[in-house]
């Protein structure tokens, strides 16, 4: 049974999605339903094991992943000092060297990093993953 969840409502959210988001890609009929029933800026999580994908949609915009190979959800920081920080979601996998970007601020928000640690619980139960956090201290 697929797990869909509106994680946030408001249209003030401080995170865009990362740079693999796409517009066209195939959702689980579940997450396509809740979709319908949501407004455009809702953020929508999911994890469906028998499409085995789990992601997020924003603004008809979705990530997805494979969720067998999903081992953690990290929230990564580095604050700013010459240059200008930046915060993120990524998404560990099994088998991939490099993290996914699930959603980001290109540059240090307190308010981005806040909804990330507010949201962490939420996160992690749609997922059905740890949320770990990576603080990298200020850029250089």
């Amino acid at each position: 049974m697929p797990t869909v969840k509106t994680i946030e409502e408001s249209v003030s959210l401080p995170l865009v999605l990362g740079p693999s988001a796409e517009r066209d890609i195939p959702l689980p009929a579940a997450v396509v339903f809740h979709i319908v029933h949501s407004k455009l800026w809702h953020l929508i999580a999911w994890s469906d094991p028998a499409s085995n994908s789990c992601g997020l949609w924003l603004k008809g915009m979705a990530i997805a992943l494979p969720r067998d190979r999903l081992a953690t959800l990290s929230i990564e920081v580095m604050r700013p000092a010459k240059g200008g920080g930046w915060v993120a979601l990524e998404a560990r996998l099994a088998a991939r060297p490099v993290p996914v970007t699930l959603m980001q601020c290109v540059t240090f928000q307190e308010a981005a990093l806040a909804w990330l640690n507010e949201h962490r619980q939420r996160l992690a139960l749609a997922f059905d993953c740890v949320v770990t956090d990576n603080d990298y201290g200020c850029d250089y």
